[in-house]
């Protein structure tokens, strides 16, 4: 030990050794990280004040929105369901007509667009919106029989008349619950440019619809438009659909995910460790021969 102590380059191969153990059986004991695969990001429900974001993965994980007006985002509100395919999280107490970043987090993958970050920008206060219907549905698996909990339906609305604002609507979401019920209030959907509220006709204009299940499927995502004429009744059923089993993976494109983990780091290092290690022994030779 004490010639240890009095020899600075024992000192440092020690070091090395356990530096190399530690990292090597680290990485070797630490599980993999899991990839659940995140698929097509949406920012819907714009608001003044808020907006959600949703997006589906592989296979069911948490969710997380991270967020902010400067890069990286500072601010994280997680999804109140634990553990989905269909992610959904509100983004509230925001301020009007401003940017935010966001980010998404599904286990431990991130996608931030490739480091750029996704952003929105918040619209203006409006007054109180005009009359019109609230549209509910039912969604089920494609059996029938079984409830599509958590998953969202997506809702634009089309002119076709001329009759009331011109071009398509924003995009707004619901998410179905336990039951697989769903309910949305048109008549606070805005224009796409979210400068004021939506005027539509119950004469012609359509109501434009995406039905997004998870790993149950999904109707419209695949370019089997679900359209159907806005009917005057108020509230209005638009009655059960079924999920068309088509898996997330084969419909929706995944993005560049970014793996947040320090784990995967773990067997470089120790690489490095042992090439650290094998430069030390050398120059220790090399030492030696210099000095016989």
């Amino acid at each position: 030990m004490h010639r240890l102590l009095r020899n600075p380059t024992l000192i440092l191969t020690f070091a090395i050794m356990v530096i190399l153990t530690v990292a090597l059986v680290t990485s070797v004991g630490a599980a993999p990280d899991a990839d659940p695969g995140i698929n097509k990001i949406y920012v819907v429900n714009v608001r003044d004040n808020s907006f959600e974001v949703s997006w589906t993965t592989d296979v069911a994980s948490d969710g997380t929105v991270n967020y902010g007006t400067t890069t990286p985002p500072g601010s994280a509100t997680a999804d109140t369901v634990a553990s989905t395919t269909t992610h959904y999280v509100t983004i509230e107490g925001l301020t009007p007509s401003t940017t935010y970043f966001l980010s998404v987090t599904s286990d431990t993958v991130t996608d931030d667009n490739g480091g750029a970050y996704y952003s929105v920008t918040t619209g203006p206060t409006l007054g109180i919106p005009p009359s019109g219907s609230l549209a509910y549905g039912l969604l089920q698996d494609i059996s029938g029989t079984t409830a599509a909990a958590n998953a969202i339906v997506y809702i634009q609305l089309q002119d076709i008349d001329e009759s009331g604002s011109p071009g398509n609507s924003q995009w707004v979401s619901a998410r179905t619950d336990g039951n697989g019920n769903w309910s949305y209030n048109l008549p606070n959907i805005r224009l796409a440019d979210l400068s004021a509220y939506y005027i539509y006709s119950t004469v012609s204009d359509n109501l434009r619809i995406n039905y997004q299940c998870g790993i149950m499927g999904n109707i419209g995502e695949n370019g089997s438009e679900v359209i159907v004429a806005i009917s005057a009744d108020d509230p209005w059923n638009l009655g059960t659909v079924q999920c068309d089993e088509v898996p997330n993976a084969i419909t929706l494109s995944s993005f560049n995910a970014q793996e947040q983990s320090t784990a995967k780091w773990l067997p470089y290092l120790g690489i490095a460790g042992i090439l650290l290690l094998v430069v030390v022994l050398i120059w220790r030779r090399s030492v030696r021969n210099n000095q016989a």
